[in-house]
């Protein structure tokens, strides 16, 4: 049973290529893929606007951006998450990794990052049409996406259907480095 499945699925996502790149910079061409996704990496990235322009950039008319992201929970859930993860996260976290200064940071970053209404305001500005979220987990998290509507085409060597997730490894906020 279990082998039946696995010989479904094989094939089943051929078209998925998974890149790393700066994503202020993406090493793509203009207009060369469908689907441009980001979690838990544009809260640290030096300049969001940029990087939403860039993921536009890469993205073909009709393509999509999907950002999952931390965002600002449901107010009767702040108090409870916020000590959560500002006095406990921090503490257990140290203990577990060694390294608890990643865990105060992601505090900071979380407490910095603009709610989803405002988030959907940096998509639009970026050029995105069709901008909607939806939160999750009592608004611990939310679903952002846009859409690229314009005429232009581009080539990179990507077919029709190739879907791109980006890792940003140099547009890291300073306090991120080291």
């Amino acid at each position: 049973m279990a082998e039946e499945k696995k010989a479904r699925r094989k094939g089943r996502h051929e078209n998925v290529v998974f890149r790393q790149g700066d994503a202020l910079a993406l090493p793509l061409e203009d207009a060369c893929v469908d689907v441009v996704t980001i979690s838990f990496g544009l809260r640290n990235m030096s300049d969001r606007q940029r990087a939403l322009s860039e993921m536009r950039r890469v993205l073909r008319p009709g393509g999509k951006v999907f950002v999952l992201e931390f965002s600002q929970p449901w107010r009767w859930v702040r108090p409870v998450y916020f000590f959560y993860l500002r006095r406990i996260l921090p503490v257990i976290a140290g203990v577990v990794t060694g390294n608890k200064g990643a865990y105060e940071y992601l505090n900071e970053s979380i407490g910095k990052f603009p709610a989803r209404a405002a988030l959907e305001e940096e998509l639009r500005a970026a050029g995105f049409s069709g901008v909607e979220s939806r939160g999750m987990t009592c608004g611990v998290v939310a679903l952002h996406e846009g859409r690229k509507l314009e005429s232009r085409r581009g080539v990179c060597g990507a077919p029709s259907g190739r879907v791109i997730q980006t890792t940003d490894t140099q547009g890291l906020a300073d306090s991120t480095l080291g």
